[in-house]
């Protein structure tokens, strides 16, 4: 079959014979050395030169070619592909991406094949729902060695940062998102700095003005001060984003102790990333929504070939640099009371004039997107950017309903303000019978009984459940004279292998991936019949408790759970009184006798338990030897990225997941 060639002209004459040229083969639309033939001529012998053909793949990962009728080399959506491309006379080709070119090198006239790659963008990897983080990461797996831009700071990249994000390096990644209802509006573009975890770091991709970081030229960021930027960012700049666009923001813990100027002005990236977030950091940590670029964030959205030098003066880099703004910019960064590193024409600048924290220059926004923000579409360009969406997460739509009015659906967030409380920061819900029905391992239209979970609360991110009736009486160790109670590092009690064996094999694969890894406190502790749900949080899981844990899947519930189930004017009771009105206004309440997780460390033989009657005892009994069959109710906490789907949380109506 007659191929068609592009026959490049060269207007030089040469004499061949051994001699080793080197040509650059440029075309271009307008490039009058280029004509088509059907038939490849006879090469003269004093023309170095020849014939090309060019190959476009068909799509993206078809491995499938055809020649091209233009008379150009492809744009910016195809690769060229080295391992593919060849000359039949031996001649060598390579890309030079600089000049936007294929180097030819040859001893002779030759027939050259080049193969170009369709690129792979984000919309041929990402789906419509996908965890915006997940579809970045398989977006870089897809790719592979391809010029997508991102690179996996794993300890393997020399000179990257080591903590296993996935960040965006080079002159104009497609790493722009969409964040707003208008994405013709330019204010609405952000970049991605990367993956961080789960969470995506965005930056605002143009300033929002110029503001001092501190007006009373004082940087110092701890426990009971914060500068002027704090307020600007975390307050002034959220407060003008609509709630729906607020919403997607996460709540992330910032380093704020700033880095000495010695340590990160003359520096390469990757000893400045240690010293202001890595291993050397010792500065104090602020939790907020909103805060600005690291100078590490800076250093590292250039070119890695740039990444061994000192970040003193980076100008030479700002054009391999897509975090360049071309103006002064503020860092998070502080070096002295008074003094904030600065980058000005892409140099990191001197103490001077602009690094004074009273002195107004630009400012971006730098956030972290919530793990459950998902991708809609778009191919990360300028012209077409990332959309985005956020599926409420259950962990979410539970403190939505927290109206700051502590019972108000059931609900109590424990923070240091509630009498009484756990203080754990953790939404609980107490009271008779709030509306926490959850179907769990069923997606039937009228959830199975078996099926109906409840929400215990959100601790964290997560939401931790129990299941509202009794999965069966079991033993919760039958090794009643030997082994006892004993939990440890290598002895595990038979109620163990009953929830994470034998309870956990009757759910399917499917539902068993929602149910998050946990470490549960297991050291037990001491009966004292005077203790509330307080007293018992402490001893257990809270700054009183033993350091032994276990981490699983399935766990049980802790006395002091059961506590706090129920109504408030119960919490200063000793549960060794929990009876009558007080199991009455206890949804937690099973009418049984039931294990908790906790051990008695004063009897080998004993486990906690609640009566039937409503109280909790852990010493000598006949109810709570260990090889006594009790009541179970398997407990376990969601992963933080499941959502909610529906439902009020009535028994009839149960809140269904994702």
């Amino acid at each position: 079959m007659n191929k068609k060639k592009v026959l490049i002209g060269v207007s030089s004459v040469f004499v061949i014979a051994l001699l080793i040229t080197t040509l650059i083969l440029t075309l271009g639309s307008d490039n009058d050395n280029v004509v088509y033939q059907t038939e490849p001529e006879e090469k003269e012998v004093n023309q170095v030169g020849g014939f090309l053909t060019l190959m476009l793949e068909t799509g993206p990962g078809t491995g499938e070619y055809q020649e091209s009728t233009s008379g150009s080399w492809p744009g910016d959506d195809y690769i060229f592909n080295k391992n593919m491309s060849a000359c039949e006379n031996g001649g060598e080709l390579s890309w030079d991406s600089s000049t936007n070119s294929v180097k030819l090198l040859a001893n002779s006239s030759d027939a050259c094949y080049i193969y170009f790659d369709k690129r792979v963008t984000l919309a041929d990897v990402c789906s419509t729902d996908e965890n915006l983080s997940e579809c970045i990461i398989n977006y870089y797996n897809a790719t592979g060695d391809m010029d997508n831009g991102l690179y996996y700071h794993d300890a393997d990249l020399a000179n990257g940062a080591e903590d296993y994000s996935y960040r965006y390096a080079g002159a104009n990644p497609n790493n722009y998102v969409c964040f707003g209802d208008d994405c013709s509006n330019e204010d609405n573009l952000y970049r991605i700095i990367g993956v961080f975890g789960s969470e995506v770091k965005l930056i605002k991709n143009t300033s929002i003005g110029y503001y001092v970081w501190d007006e009373s030229n004082n940087t110092n960021w701890n426990a009971t001060r914060k500068p002027s930027i704090y307020t600007t960012l975390d307050d002034t700049y959220y407060n003008s984003l609509e709630e729906s666009w607020q919403n997607k923001i996460a709540t992330n813990s910032w380093e704020v102790g700033g880095a000495t100027y010695a340590n990160v002005y003359s520096s390469p990236v990757q000893t400045v990333y240690n010293y202001e977030v890595g291993a050397y950091q010792n500065g104090y940590e602020d939790t907020m929504k909103i805060g600005l670029m690291y100078v590490s964030d800076y250093g590292y959205a250039a070119s890695r070939n740039y990444w061994a030098a000192a970040l003193t003066c980076y100008n030479n880099a700002i054009n391999s640099n897509w975090m360049y703004l071309d103006s002064t910019e503020w860092t998070i960064s502080r070096f002295s009371d008074s003094h904030v590193f600065t980058f000005s024409s892409g140099c990191l600048t001197e103490m001077g004039d602009y690094t004074f924290s009273l002195f107004p220059v630009s400012v971006r926004p730098v956030f972290y997107l919530k793990e459950n923000v998902t991708y809609v579409s778009g191919d990360g360009s300028k012209e077409n950017p990332i959309q985005i969406d956020y599926k409420q997460t259950l962990a979410d739509y539970v403190i939505s309903q927290y109206t700051g009015t502590d019972g108000d659906n059931g609900l109590y967030y424990h923070d240091s303000d509630l009498a009484n409380g756990a203080g754990d920061n953790s939404y609980r819900y107490a009271g008779a019978n709030p509306n926490n029905y959850v179907c769990f391992g069923s997606n039937a239209s009228t959830c199975p009984s078996d099926n109906l979970y409840r929400i215990m609360g959100v601790f964290g991110n997560e939401v931790k459940l129990i299941k509202n009736t009794s999965y069966g009486n079991y033993a919760w160790e039958s090794d009643y004279s030997g082994q006892g109670n004993t939990w440890d590092a290598t002895i595990k009690p038979d109620i163990r292998n009953t929830l994470n064996s034998t309870f956990l094999g009757t759910i399917s694969s499917t539902w068993q991936n929602k149910i998050a890894t946990h470490a549960y406190k297991v050291g037990g502790m001491a009966q004292d019949n005077s203790y509330t749900a307080k007293q018992y949080y402490n001893t257990e899981v809270g700054n009183g408790s033993s350091s032994t844990t276990d981490s699983m899947k399935i766990g049980l519930m802790y006395v002091s759970d059961y506590g706090y189930a129920a109504s408030p004017d119960y919490w200063a009771t000793a549960l060794y009184n929990y009876s009558g009105e007080a199991y009455n206004s206890d949804w937690m309440y099973l009418g049984d006798y039931e294990w908790t997780i906790s051990r008695s460390s004063s009897l080998s033989t004993n486990a906690f338990t609640v009566y039937s009657s409503g109280s909790v005892v852990g010493l000598y009994d006949f109810y709570n030897f260990v090889h006594d069959t009790r009541a179970v109710r398997p407990v376990f906490y969601l992963n933080s990225n499941i959502t909610y789907v529906s439902g009020s949380g009535t028994s009839s109506d149960p809140i269904r997941i994702n």
